[in-house]
């Protein structure tokens, strides 16, 4: 009997252990589950902040694609747009075409109307008419005087036969006459220099003759310094006040043409340049680009070049001479 009692004790001791032990199992159970969502109420704010900034990226992107999809149907409306009046251009431009074929046939087709009419002969009702023309050219040649020609012998006849004058414009083809230009001279007098063309005369030893044989003669520094021109227009711009005196390059022009400054309302005409004197410096310089290998010489570049140094000195005498009258008048 003491037997059982202690089985019973022993049975009712398990049954407390266990019940404590699930006690203790459930508050740590119920322990870590506080404990779980306590963490998850301190994750809250930062999945908010990473939902919120991928919604902001989201709407982003999803704004760049529709202002990408409105660009692109503005460019389509507007080349769409562009297509249509090109469209319509290109019809405008055939039915002119077609209008002005039209009208160049139906110019073409009275053409020849007029010319069967003037070749068959004149239509049936200009029977009177030719009656009348008839008659008034009588009384025309009876009112005429003796002293008067009258009118000319063609137009008499045209008159009598009794053709209209669209029949005669329509018989004789229309002759294209062409415009010629009338080509007008203006004559003027050369004036004359009456000075000395040349700055050196004789050859010695500084002067030296422009080339072997010649007659025109330079100083040996000058001519030196022209050796030194990389360029045709820069040697004839040394040559030409190497050669001639400053009074000729003052009076003088090179081709002795009118000037085309009007400063005292008239051209003004200067006596040319000695032509030997000028030749001479055309057949060095063409001498000096053949052997420089300057290319072909062509005279207009350099004869205006010389031109330009002769219109430089006249401006600097000028220039000149205007400081000494304003220095005089305030003297």
């Amino acid at each position: 009997m003491f037997s059982f009692l202690a089985d019973t004790d022993k049975e009712l001791d398990v049954d407390s252990n266990s019940d404590s032990g699930t006690e203790h199992g459930s508050i740590s159970i119920s322990d870590k589950n506080d404990s779980d969502t306590t963490g998850s109420d301190s994750d809250t704010p930062l999945q908010d902040l990473a939902r919120d900034t991928k919604k902001k990226k989201t709407d982003d992107v999803n704004i760049i694609k529709r202002g990408k999809e409105n660009v692109l149907n503005e460019l389509d409306q507007e080349n769409e747009q562009k297509r249509i009046n090109r469209k319509l251009r290109h019809e405008q431009r055939r039915n002119d075409r077609l209008l002005l074929a039209e009208n160049s046939e139906r110019s073409k087709g009275s053409d020849k109307q007029r010319q069967s009419i003037s070749s068959n002969g004149e239509p049936r009702n200009h029977g009177t008419q030719r009656d009348d023309l008839a008659g008034s050219t009588e009384t025309n040649k009876e009112q005429v005087p003796c002293s008067q020609d009258g009118p000319p012998k063609s137009q008499l006849q045209g008159n009598v036969s009794g053709a209209s004058s669209e029949d005669i414009d329509a018989s004789q083809p229309a002759k294209e006459l062409k415009r010629k230009r009338k080509r007008t001279r203006v004559m003027y007098s050369k004036a004359v220099f009456d000075g000395e063309y040349y700055r050196h005369k004789t050859e010695s030893d500084t002067v030296v003759p422009i080339r072997d044989g010649s007659s025109i003669f330079i100083h040996k520094r000058a001519m030196k310094e022209v050796k030194k021109a990389s360029t045709a227009t820069a040697a004839a711009r040394r040559l030409v006040k190497a050669v001639f005196s400053d009074k000729a390059l003052i009076e003088c022009s090179v081709s002795g043409r009118p000037s085309n400054s009007t400063r005292s309302g008239e051209r003004v005409i200067r006596p040319p340049l000695h032509a030997d004197g000028v030749n001479e410096i055309l057949d060095f310089i063409e001498h000096r680009c053949t052997k420089k290998n300057w290319g072909k010489i062509q005279e207009t570049p350099v004869k205006r070049a010389m031109m330009d140094v002769m219109n430089e000195d006249r401006y600097f005498l000028h220039l000149q001479s205007q400081q000494q009258e304003q220095q005089s008048r305030q003297g």
